[in-house]
């Protein structure tokens, strides 16, 4: 399937990568346009004339690190139980159904501030009166950041492996809600029981990271 960019230069099949700034390649069966005559161009002429040029590029690097490398092992569950000793983090793929979710704990309450642009999110254990306190940026605040921590149980054709950790933003994929909003949530049993019927038995391909 061809992906293609609309701009006042070009249409082409692409291959969009960062490393040290980003870059745009093409494949062997790009198409190149010079200034197409149609509708999509003129909106994307017009929006970045009128201010798409001051807007911020989201880094690929930090979003999708090593994850999606070219590099990336697709294995199995029994393979990962064999998994040799590796002080850098390993990344697989993994096509596997979850068939459990520990809801004990699911969720930590982190730091909400952020640092050179960054956000914090260290957990936070200590509250003086109404006062929540970060031991790491050593900030203070009325109301933490919730952010999942969800250990699920992962079967495939080979094998099944027991407390897999889906941190926040694949979590929240998984369960398709806020961390806040399933916090909400939990005094009521019967939401949150739905909630977590609807990721069992459903065929998913993961993206695994794996270190010892």
């Amino acid at each position: 399937m061809k992906n293609k960019i609309y701009s006042s230069y070009i249409i082409l099949s692409y291959i969009l990568t960062e490393f040290n700034g980003k870059t745009v390649g093409t494949i062997s069966n790009t198409t190149v346009f010079i200034n197409p005559d149609i509708e999509q161009t003129s909106i994307l002429q017009n929006w970045f004339h009128e201010n798409g040029f001051r807007s911020a590029s989201p880094s690929l690097s930090r979003k999708f690190n090593a994850s999606h490398s070219g590099s990336r092992k697709v294995t199995t569950i029994k393979d990962l139980q064999a998994f040799q000793s590796s002080e850098k983090v390993v990344w697989y793929s993994l096509v596997a159904t979850i068939t459990n979710v520990n809801m004990d704990d699911f969720y930590f309450l982190a730091c909400p501030l952020f640092v050179d642009g960054i956000q914090c999110m260290k957990k936070i254990a200590h509250k003086v009166g109404d006062i929540w306190h970060c031991a790491k940026c050593d900030g203070e605040f009325l109301e933490c950041d919730y952010r999942y921590i969800l250990k699920v149980d992962l079967e495939d054709v080979t094998e099944s492996i027991h407390g897999v950790i889906a941190f926040d933003d694949a979590a929240k994929q998984l369960m398709g809600i806020s961390t806040k909003d399933l916090c909400l949530l939990s005094t009521k049993i019967t939401s949150l029981d739905e909630i977590v019927q609807r990721i069992y038995n459903k065929k998913l391909l993961l993206t695994l990271s794996v270190k010892t």
